[in-house]
């Protein structure tokens, strides 16, 4: 069961001067645990007392799963978050404002499907949470944080602060980068100042104080720092900010000499003595004013200039959506001014989509619009309304015709209807039990109904709501047991109508059982239960009484459910949480050179206790906080070991670093020191890999690097050569894949393209795995099969050779040998491919019964050509599809003769045409006669109607929806995950309704849903879902043949994914292969005279359970 993460206990405080982003990884277990930050960038443009700020920081994610991101971010006081961003690949992805209930809907539709969204909500003032999905395995984390700014105010001048001790508060950074400028003068704690810009640059990066800028302001009684522009329209925007030398009590504002308005003035008894007084609005017209604070004045000019995005509009559009947002009257226009600026607000939010989903967003977003029009009409009609009705049903209707031109659809309105009319019979059935509705509401719900059906909504039946009902009794039920009230009379009487309930005729047929309800809302009590019991435990004030009452609740709900481990599962989450923030900061002291110090002490003490008092063994915390000080060590003494040398000064203290850490925790010092090695080899791979990908794997930087950890070889056992392999590996991957999409982009002639390959040829020598092999290869084959595909369509077309065809054979050629491919191979899959085709387009003759057309032999001849030319192609190649073709017409046929005789058995004729039909079926098809009419019989007898060849012929692989309901239902309907509807049909020998499906090409790997209706004899429906997962990795295998006189022995070991192996022999024959006790698929063939010595080749296609298929070649020749 999804937990809810508890964000109240992140260190951010509203109202602190400092910044602080505390971002938390949310895996699919529901166990919480940091992200650490790993670089960041700050970007700062000063003016005056006001700042444009970028922050770029990149988390590590040390998971080795996708993941949610879940953090919080407050900035700091003074400051407006306007603007957040983050990372998909290479895509920097921009947050937009979409309206809350909305964004909230489209996040959670797209992260059902395993896509990639961002959203971000306001949770306060300058306080926002965002979640990211997914996050990929072992992946960092980037994101960009904007902010608009006010500086702080001293007697030195204006203050510009950024909080560096509690961004390095979790450890090293590994890059820090900070750039500002401004439009004056300033100084800083950073380092010296050029021409009013300063640059600072750190690696390994830890902080002893916070980043600090001051801009001096020449002394006066009043001072004023003024930003304004306009922002596309007439009129501007400004920020000003006042500073006096001298306290102010009641502080009271006037500007004259140009027009304000809108303005924001804050409210205040006192200004202090060089406090800052600032103030935001709007203006009219330019030129010099005077502003006066309490008597005192200055003169500002307000400057004639447009500016995007400029600091006051931003400021000014924040502090009017703050004023505006405690009144719901206000909602639309701070919506338009949240859109307009692009800021968050109370009733909007930000959300990032990448690139690549947008399209698919545009269809999922008019699809939750048409969804949502459709449940509003359903709505208005209930209630009566019949201007919001009109409404609806237009916007419905143009929204339909939207997602029509892009290729969607949906269900119709009566759908809605239907569902409206069952929400409210939903509501009647929960009111009847908790009788808490009025006699008011029972007859509007009435009135409603009534509108429901005049509308065309259609009846539902009681029966159609028992799983409804079981579950409402399950849970009232579960209620008097857990407060001990089970033989009560409520008790009683809910117990009694659930026997009832299962007894009705519908729940048998529908097989529902009682104790399937009670156990899973026992379960779902207990869960709630259990999670207060466990932060009660672990709560700093427990409450003894509470726990009690909670454990013997719990008790009680044992007679349905196994509470013990529902109890220890939640005590293993929120304990273990618990266990190892204590054994994090007993790791810090540890580090810090502590390990006998009272905190350690204390901290290994609680450590003990909590595992004691709850019953848990986290013995694996306190090993992780090892490796943790270990790495952390190793990684502060990476660079100077690297430049130094294995017996260098920082070698020795590492070395001796780690023998006094072992010594405070009496630790093994041989596996710490190890831990710590391997992380200076690690920091300094990452760190080639980086100067090769940036500078270049021939550039200084990259060879001195190089040498240093060649030099380490050997030290502490160390496997540099393998580190440095894999920094290659990863650089020929990237290359790889930027190669792949020139080449799939027809781009391979570019100097992009050619630069690319000429990397990537430098990158594949280092690797050192000579049958690696990138996607660009990968790429080239695919061009190389297209090529052979088109060739093989024009031969085809033209009866032979053509100068075009031949072209394109050698393009295909010269393809495959920059991929996979020797040349010919793309040839002989294209020739396969050919193959499939004519074979599916005879079947279709088949069916038709136009199998000895001239069409037909037409393809036929074409066939003969494609199998002369191409040896290595077997005949067999899809013969499947014609087996099926040939089936399906054998079945049409016998229920056309079994109908005949039992309609009109005088008709010799059409007997007799039938029966020769099927045999001629039977025969090609290679069926038992016998078993098909019995088949047919049993549906004929059933009344089920006929099916025609057409129908019947399915592709191999198609999955199935088999849907065990009477043979009396009037219907049986599937609803696909795309909205589209198949229907089901009877099958009288599995007793079950049944379809096939095509799982569309652009299917994504993952986790489906099939609705199932059940209409049941009297007009009643039921609904039921069917999981399916979609998998598209082929099977992997490697095949082997022997020869023995004249037999050949065929054995193919394969992946656990593999279901089935078939053979396809030099002499057209098929063989199966079967799975032998050994993990193997193996086979004995007899070989014809001809084939015994002869050079062939054996064709393995292995199929997976879902459908997937791989070809392996074994060339008897080598």
């Amino acid at each position: 069961m999804k937990k809810t993460l508890v964000l109240a206990v992140l260190p951010c405080a509203l109202g602190v001067r400092t910044a602080c982003a505390s971002a938390l990884l949310k895996p699919t277990s529901g166990v919480t645990q940091a992200l650490t930050p790993k670089s960041l960038q700050i970007e700062s443009n000063l003016r005056g007392a006001f700042a444009q700020t970028t922050v770029t920081t990149t988390y590590a994610n040390p998971n080795s799963r996708r993941i949610e991101a879940d953090f919080i971010y407050s900035a700091p006081k003074s400051s407006v978050v306007t603007g957040f961003s983050y990372w998909y690949g290479k895509e920097k992805v921009v947050a937009r404002v979409v309206e809350k209930g909305r964004a909230a809907q489209i996040y959670q539709y797209i992260t059902t499907r395993m896509r990639d969204p961002a959203l971000i909500e306001m949770v306060g003032p300058n306080k926002f949470r965002a979640r990211i999905f997914p996050v990929e395995a072992n992946t960092d984390l980037k994101i960009e944080v904007r902010l608009a700014q006010t500086l702080g105010a001293t007697k030195d001048g204006q203050l510009w602060s950024w909080p560096m001790l509690e961004e390095t508060s979790n450890g090293l950074l590994e890059n820090v980068s900070v750039h500002l400028k401004s439009d004056r003068a300033f100084r800083s704690n950073l380092g010296n100042v050029k021409n009013n810009e300063l640059t600072f640059t750190k690696t390994n990066f830890q902080a002893t104080g916070n980043a600090n800028v001051i801009v001096p302001q020449n002394p006066a009684p009043l001072r004023a720092s003024l930003v304004a522009a306009r922002d596309g329209g007439p009129d501007g925007f400004f920020a000003l900010a006042l500073t006096s030398n001298s306290p102010v009590a009641l502080p009271r504002l006037n500007i004259s000499g140009v027009s304000t308005y809108d303005v924001l003035i804050p409210t205040m008894r006192r200004l202090d003595a060089n406090g800052n007084f600032v103030v935001i609005g709007r203006y009219r017209g330019n030129g010099t004013a005077l502003v006066s604070l309490n008597g005192r004045s200055v003169q500002v000019k307000f400057p004639d200039t447009q500016e995007k995005n400029n600091i006051p509009s931003l400021l000014w559009a924040s502090g009017r959506i703050e004023a505006l947002s405690s009144k719901d009257a206000n909602k639309t226009q701070v919506m338009t001014l949240s859109k307009r600026f692009g800021i968050p607000s109370r009733w909007t939010s930000w959300l990032a989509i990448p690139e690549e989903e947008r399209s698919r967003y545009k269809l999922e977003m008019l699809k939750a619009d048409r969804d949502n029009a459709a449940k509003a009409y359903a709505q208005a009609v209930a209630q009566g309304n019949d201007a919001q009705k009109w409404i609806h049903k237009l916007k419905f209707d143009d929204l339909t015709k939207q997602l029509v031109a892009e290729g969607g659809g949906g269900e119709p309105l009566s759908y809605y209807l239907d569902e409206e009319l069952q929400l409210l019979q939903r509501a009647k059935l929960e009111a009847k039990y908790n009788g808490k509705i009025s006699r008011q509401q029972t007859a509007k719900w009435a009135v409603w109904s009534k509108n429901l059906l005049k509308a065309g909504a259609e009846k539902p039946e009681p029966s159609d709501f028992i799983e409804d009902e079981m579950e409402i009794v399950s849970r009232l039920y579960v209620e008097e047991l857990e407060a001990g009230q089970k033989n009560g009379p409520q008790g009683r009487r809910y117990r009694a109508r659930l026997g009832q309930l299962v007894r009705a005729a519908n729940a048998q047929e529908m097989g529902l059982e009682d104790s399937t309800y009670l156990e899973q809302e026992a379960q779902e009590r207990a869960q709630k239960l259990a999670d207060e019991l466990a932060n009660l435990r672990v709560s700093a004030r427990p409450n003894r009484n509470r726990e009690q009452q909670l454990q013997r609740r719990l008790a009680r709900l044992g007679e349905l459910t196994d509470t013990s481990e529902v109890l220890h599962t939640v005590m293993e989450e929120v304990g273990g949480a618990k266990i190892r923030e204590v054994g994090n900061k007993w790791a810090n002291e540890i580090s810090a050179g502590r390990g006998g110090g009272k905190l350690a002490a204390q901290y290994a003490r609680e450590m003990s206790q909590m595992q004691n008092r709850w019953g848990l063994n986290y013995s694996e915390t306190v090993v992780e906080s090892w490796n943790w000080v270990a790495q952390k060590t190793g990684k502060s003494f990476a660079n100077a070991i690297r430049m130094q040398g294995a017996d260098g000064a920082a070698a020795k203290a590492l070395d001796t670093q780690i023998a006094k850490i072992a010594a405070q925790g009496k630790h093994r010092e041989e596996y710490l020191r190890a831990r710590a090695w391997q992380e200076v080899m690690l920091s300094g791979v990452a760190q080639l890999g980086s100067k090769i990908r940036t500078k270049g794997s021939g550039s200084q930087e990259a060879l001195i690097m190089r040498q240093q950890l060649d030099a380490l070889s050997g030290t502490h056992n160390l496997a540099a050569d393998y580190s440095v392999r894999n920094a290659w590996r990863e650089l020929a991957n990237q290359i790889g894949n930027d190669l792949a999409a020139e080449v799939r982009s027809k781009r391979e002639n570019t100097d992009k393209a050619r630069t690319l390959q000429l990397q990537l040829e430098t990158a594949k020598k280092h690797v050192g795995d000579n049958e690696y092999i990138s996607n660009a290869e990968y790429a080239w084959d695919e061009r190389a099969r297209e090529a052979a595909k088109k060739a093989f369509a024009l031969r085809l077309k033209n009866g032979g050779d053509t100068t075009d065809s031949r072209q394109l054979i050698e393009q295909a050629k010269e393809y495959g040998s920059k991929g996979t491919f020797a040349g010919i191979r793309a040839l002989d899959i294209a020739a396969s491919e050919a193959v499939a085709d004519i074979r599916e387009n005879i079947s279709t003759q088949i069916v038709n019964k136009e199998d000895e057309s001239a069409k037909t032999r037409e393809l036929r001849g074409q066939l003969g050509q494609v199998l002369g030319e191409f040896s290595g192609v077997s005949s067999t190649t899809n013969l499947t599809s014609e087996d099926y073709a040939w089936e399906a017409r054998a079945h049409e046929s016998a229920y056309r003769l079994l109908e005949a005789q039992k309609n009109d058995p005088t008709n010799s004729a059409q007997i007799n045409e039938f029966q020769r039909d099927l045999d001629r079926s039977v025969e090609f098809g290679r069926k038992n006669p016998s078993d098909v009419l019995a088949y047919e019989k049993a549906r004929l007898d059933a009344n089920e109607p006929l099916v025609s060849a057409s129908d019947y012929r399915l592709r191999s692989g198609d999955p199935l929806i088999s849907v065990m309901a009477p043979a009396t239902c009037r219907a049986v309907v599937a609803q696909m995950p795309d909205g589209t509807l198949l229907p089901l049909r009877f099958n009288a020998l599995n007793k079950s309704w049944e379809a096939r499906f095509d799982v569309p090409t652009f299917a994504l790997d993952g986790d489906y849903r099939v609705k199932i209706l059940i209409v049941a004899p009297d007009g009643g429906r039921r609904q039921l879902t069917m999981n399916f997962a979609v998998d598209s990795s082929a099977p992997q295998g490697k095949g082997a043949v022997s020869r023995d006189s004249n037999m050949w022995h065929l054995s193919l070991q394969s992946d656990e994914h593999t279901d089935r192996v078939s053979a396809f022999l030099p002499w057209n024959e098929r063989a199966e292969l079967r799975r032998n006790e050994n993990g193997l698929f193996v086979v004995d063939v007899a070989v014809p005279a001809e084939f015994a010595e002869a050079k062939a080749q054996v064709r393995f296609l292995l199929t997976d359970g879902a459908h997937n298929k791989t070809e392996v070649l074994v060339d008897l020749n080598h």
